[in-house]
């Protein structure tokens, strides 16, 4: 500790200790498609390699168990188990095929006309999928296959006419959200027709949603066959399905004794369900970028620096160099991902050594934060008087007329105009410049030692940026508070910090009194932050790159 009220972080690790790794989607993938296609090639060619046929009846071989001349026994009727599973393979993955492909036709052309087709038609194709919801898939299942009668032809009706109402819901909502994107809103402005629209930028960004979808519903087709071939309601014997071999146990017998010839086909469908849902997760982790951000197991931030008191420390660099992390690491804010190793001194105590109790009271109170976007930071269903006074309820022995009259002298301080009329507005009736006040009311309201300020004048505009710093700097100074301040804004900060800490790759590669830096940078990675402040007297025409 150097100084009663300083922060220092000495040689803090922040690790990411479980991202996953970009090669597990290969494995997933790898996994489901090497057993789905070992099947597909053992399903269509494997019958051809037998010498029987999978009706063959031999009434001397009834319930044989396996043997060299049937590896996998014989079934009631003598009939070559081997034989009729390499044919039930067959007949569930067409089932499965077709059934999926015929219902994510369906949902995808249904959810992106409900989803861009405007009111009438989405109340129309909703409406219609609240009606089939409402009843009990397997329960309309049965009925329905009882009525049309047993065949595969009709089984991959009942299935996918059943089934198509998910994918619908996904792609409606995907497409609801992308008709609002600024990219869909220019073509629109420059004349594309609808369906060129919805087939050239609205599908492309759908098609990830959808792969993951069919692979759900291609394992729930499968499982959908076996469960109403199983009843006698699906493919029909002497035809095989893995469903209808598994009714060998019905019989109790048959489930004691002749484990082979139910046994191996309850096998298969797990094995086939477990692949698809493989190859599913695969796609899934494919298509989304968070989870995709790195071929490394373990990423370390390293920091090294001190808080002052009264004093504003800038943290600079480009974006994705670590700033957020580490500053965040303060206060535990980090995601459950992201570890944090050292040593955080606070007032002679190390915050990674204390107690989760101990990190959430100090948390607001001593240590606060102000976010980099206002309008996301603050709750949308309360007034914005009533979420400051919670600050004071959490951190303070005030009540009543006592909150409100804090709040009001707080508004106050941060040059909120008209702050009694304020105290009893939502977030969304007060301008981006009056919610950034309002979040360093929040801040600030406990009297803090330390106040992390991640970017908090990004998302206003020229004017109000340098009110809200000449704020924080007053903050600063009346309250004594040690202020880490993150920006972008080099050209700013030479005016407004008073140290100025550089990083770079996740490392620090300069730390110095702010007077000091902008006179002269010692690293070659800091020369090039602050020539790339633009300036109209020796602007050549470009920036110069980092």
């Amino acid at each position: 500790m150097r100084n009663k009220k300083t922060l220092s972080t000495n040689k803090s690790f922040l690790s990411n200790c479980f991202k996953i790794d970009i090669s597990k989607k290969n494995v997933y993938i790898a996994f489901g498609c090497a057993v789905l296609i070992i099947l597909s090639i053992v399903a269509l060619i494997g019958p051809f390699m037998t010498k029987f046929s999978y009706s063959d009846i031999d009434l001397y071989s009834i319930n044989a168990k396996p043997s060299k001349e049937h590896i996998l026994g014989t079934d009631n009727l003598g009939r070559d188990m081997l034989t009729r599973l390499l044919y039930s393979i067959r007949i569930s993955l067409l089932v499965g095929v077709l059934a999926t492909s015929i219902q994510i036709a369906i949902g995808t052309v249904l959810g992106l006309l409900s989803g861009y087709g405007g009111k009438k038609i989405d109340f129309i194709i909703m409406r219609m999928i609240d009606v089939l919801m409402c009843f009990p898939f397997f329960i309309v299942a049965i009925s329905l296959a009882s009525i049309l009668g047993p065949s595969i032809r009709n089984l991959v009706l009942i299935i996918s006419l059943l089934s198509w109402t998910e994918v619908a819901r996904i792609v409606r909502a995907q497409t609801l959200s992308l008709k609002k994107r600024d990219f869909v809103v220019v073509s629109k402005a420059i004349g594309f027709s609808s369906f060129r629209i919805i087939i050239r930028d609205i599908l492309p960004n759908v098609f990830p949603s959808i792969i993951a979808a069919s692979t759900i519903s291609m394992a729930n087709a499968i499982l959908m066959e076996a469960s109403l071939s199983f009843l006698g309601l699906g493919v029909r014997d002497p035809m095989p399905s893995l469903g209808n071999i598994l009714t060998a146990a019905q019989n109790m017998r048959a489930l004691q004794s002749y484990w082979w010839t139910w046994l191996p086909a309850g096998i298969l469908i797990v094995l086939i369900v477990v692949a698809i849902n493989f190859v599913g997760e695969g796609f899934r982790i494919y298509f989304n970028p968070i989870e995709n951000v790195i071929d490394q197991k373990e990423i370390e931030v390293e920091v090294d620096f001190e808080l002052i008191p009264g004093r504003i420390t800038a943290l600079v660099g480009e974006s994705g160099s670590g700033k957020t992390i580490a500053s965040m690491g303060i206060v535990g804010l980090n995601p459950d991902n992201i570890c944090v190793k050292g040593s955080i001194i606070f007032e002679g105590e190390n915050l990674l050594s204390a107690s989760k109790e101990m990190v959430e009271r100090r948390r607001g109170s001593e240590i606060s934060a102000i976010f980099q976007s206002p309008s996301r930071s603050l709750n949308p269903t309360f007034t914005v008087g009533k979420q400051v006074g919670e600050m004071f309820r959490l951190h303070s022995d005030k009540k009543g007329d006592d909150i409100y009259n804090s709040v009001i002298e707080l508004f106050k301080s941060v040059k909120l105009e008209n702050s009694e009329q304020v105290y009893y507005k939502y977030p969304h009736e007060i301008s981006g410049g009056m919610k950034q006040r309002v979040q360093i009311a929040c801040a600030i309201a406990a009297r803090p030692k330390i106040i992390i300020a991640d970017e908090p004048t990004t998302a206003i505009d020229d004017d109000l940026k340098s009110e809200i710093l000449g704020l924080l700097k007053d903050i600063s100074q009346n309250m004594n508070a040690a202020i880490l301040f993150i920006s972008h804004d080099l050209k700013r900060l030479e005016s407004f910090a008073d140290s100025i800490v550089v990083m770079k790759a996740l490392r620090i590669v300069e730390k110095k009194d702010c007077k000091a830096f902008f006179i002269k940078q010692e690293n070659e990675y800091s020369r090039a932050l602050v020539s790339a402040i633009p300036n109209p007297n020796n602007f050549k025409g470009r920036f110069e790159s980092i």
